[in-house]
């Protein structure tokens, strides 16, 4: 038996929800991981607290915004996924 890695069950992204369609730009990404995890939004290493919240505060271009958020944590588990959301000003 082995118990999953923390890392997939312990990532989510609070906002904005995929296939948002957001009006004002820039937007910013929140989400929760380990307090440890390292976390990058499209190749950017972001801020984790120490309850493991980050942030990041992204421009977006007219149309749909591709992200990919990758986090890893301590024992190198990785856990990547993609948020899309769509700027119409």
């Amino acid at each position: 038996w082995s118990r999953p890695s923390c890392s997939a069950c312990c990532f989510t992204i609070v906002e904005p929800a995929d296939g948002s369609v957001i009006e004002i730009s820039p937007v910013t990404i929140r989400g929760r991981t380990l307090p440890d995890a390292v976390v990058s939004v499209n190749g950017e290493l972001v801020d984790v607290d120490s309850n493991g919240n980050f942030s990041s505060q992204v421009a977006l271009d007219e149309g749909p915004n591709i992200f990919d958020i990758i986090t890893t944590d301590a024992a190198g588990n990785e856990v990547a996924t993609q948020l899309i959301v769509s700027f119409a000003p």
